[in-house]
């Protein structure tokens, strides 16, 4: 089954100051004019921009991704992560404080959003639900992420804004048919 994953205003990091109601945006992707850089790792996937009225979350355009939601192999397999997106940051934002993004799905679906210190670097990973049909607006505080224990350990051991070079978007419900079609428990449970 082919499966769309739109994102609007996507990756807005701000800066939340400690004594100020608002916050400071800095770096906006909105994809009036293109896919502004974001990137899939599915080979097969396409990423675009819409402009629909019907579907646009906000302003003229938003970023459309189709893939094929399928179990994920351990490491993605060939053709790497089904509905990965991968949002390269300008420069080091020192004063980082959180990501906000709006996002549709036409699957509900849990969502990963991994913030990644480096090239190769620690990740801190934050999960979230998005119900399929409407556009969720989702804010996340740097507190709301957690280390990956599952991929390179940090050595200081706490998430350093000013190292943050890419925020990833992850469609996470590969990984849920991959227990399904690989744990016995599951299958007993599910039947």
């Amino acid at each position: 089954m082919r499966h769309i994953l739109a994102v609007a205003v996507a990756t807005v990091l701000v800066c939340v100051p400690v004594t100020a109601q608002e916050q400071d945006v800095l770096f906006l992707l909105d994809f009036e004019q293109d896919t502004e850089g974001v990137l899939s790792v599915d080979s097969e996937a396409t990423v675009s921009t819409m402009d629909d009225p019907e579907v646009v979350y906000n302003g003229n355009r938003s970023l459309q991704v189709q893939y094929m939601q399928e179990a994920v192999a351990p490491g993605g397999g060939g053709r790497g992560f089904p509905g990965a997106l991968i949002v390269p940051l300008p420069d080091p934002l020192e004063e980082l404080g959180g990501v906000s993004f709006a996002v549709a799905s036409a699957l509900s679906t849990p969502i990963v959003v991994a913030l990644t210190e480096g090239a190769e670097g620690p990740r801190y990973n934050c999960m979230l639900w998005c119900a399929a049909g409407s556009w969720h607006e989702y804010s996340l505080a740097l507190h709301e992420f957690n280390a990956d224990l599952d991929g390179p350990l940090d050595p200081n051991g706490e998430l350093d804004p000013e190292e943050v070079n890419v925020v990833t978007i992850l469609d996470a419900g590969g990984f849920l048919r991959l227990l399904g079609e690989s744990t016995s428990l599951f299958h007993a449970v599910a039947r």
